[in-house]
């Protein structure tokens, strides 16, 4: 590839892609521009953007677009941003378990879509309350007027101090028994892309799989480097081996099958929660994601 195409990228600032933004890893036959978001986007605003080639959008917002039959938008399994949500059920005081959530009223602040859809898979399945259990409710303005008994944010609500609290307050333990029980560490975001780019351009999908790839090894490399310390975390070396054991292996891998049984919870939380049709409780994995081949363990 002689000529190097354009292509505007909008993403996070992650430590795990600044290699790739910072042009440490070169994408090979693109010419990149980079949009800084200052936290992740939605869907709706990479489909109305037109300058961005390739952006970070949320994962279940574009399952279940994919899911429910929608061709505009195309997903890289590259995923920037995952984490537990446990930490973003926050209750008033009239709730102290989670089987106190039966009949009660959750809001869902806005933009958290794929933070509820995790929180109310894990009701479900660790504590057998269900979707169908709970009233909810858009927006978390109701929570200090008394209208809602809890909220699902990755911030705690704007109210009256002392009004409400993390449901779990030191969840650790709890996130290790679920991903014991599921196999899967919640993602948030994926990296997705125009269809009509790559189809232009099919050694794109490739190529940009790879130096993400690239940048995620070296980050983790970097971390258990004991020559020096990269970050400001006591003995994160020894942190990060304790996590592999945790996670049975690599604890952030990219790729489709190191991720199918995370991906697949995500998928059956869309159809149990009516995101996302029925019958798509089936779904081939690998249909969600552009057509190559390395996206697999050992690239």
């Amino acid at each position: 590839m002689t000529n190097r195409i354009p292509l505007t990228i909008a993403a996070t600032s992650y430590d795990l892609a600044i290699p790739v933004t910072s042009g440490e890893i070169e994408l090979a036959g693109v010419e990149p521009s980079f949009v800084d978001l200052p936290l992740p986007g939605t869907l709706a605003e990479f489909l109305e953007t037109p300058s961005w080639d390739v952006a970070e959008v949320p994962a279940a917002e574009y399952v279940a677009r994919r899911l429910s039959g929608h061709d505009d938008v195309i997903a890289l399994p590259v995923f920037l941003s995952r984490m537990f949500r446990h930490g973003c059920l926050h209750v008033t005081s009239r709730i102290r378990a989670p089987e106190d959530l039966r009949g009660a009223r959750v809001a869902v602040a806005s933009g958290e879509t794929t933070t509820a859809v995790w929180v109310r898979g894990m009701l479900s399945d660790m504590f057998g309350v269900g979707p169908d259990d709970v009233t909810w409710v858009d927006g978390a303005e109701l929570l200090g007027a008394g209208g809602v008994d809890a909220v699902i944010s990755a911030r705690p609500p704007a109210a009256e101090p002392g009004l409400t609290t993390p449901l779990f307050g030191r969840p650790g333990p709890l996130e290790r028994e679920y991903l014991g029980k599921t196999r899967s560490f919640p993602i948030l975001n994926v990296l997705a892309v125009r269809p009509e780019i790559l189809a232009r351009h099919r050694w794109l999908a490739s190529n940009l799989y790879r130096a993400f790839e690239i940048a995620r090894r070296r980050y983790f490399y970097r971390l258990e480097d004991i020559r020096a310390s990269r970050v400001p975390i006591p003995s994160v070396a020894g942190y990060m081996h304790g996590l592999r054991d945790v996670f049975g292996g690599e604890v952030w891998p990219y790729g489709i099958d190191p991720n199918r049984p995370t991906l697949e919870t995500l998928v059956r939380y869309l159809t149990e929660q009516g995101l996302a049709p029925r019958e798509s409780a089936g779904t081939d994995i690998r249909r969600l994601f552009a057509p190559y081949e390395s996206f697999v363990d050992g690239m």
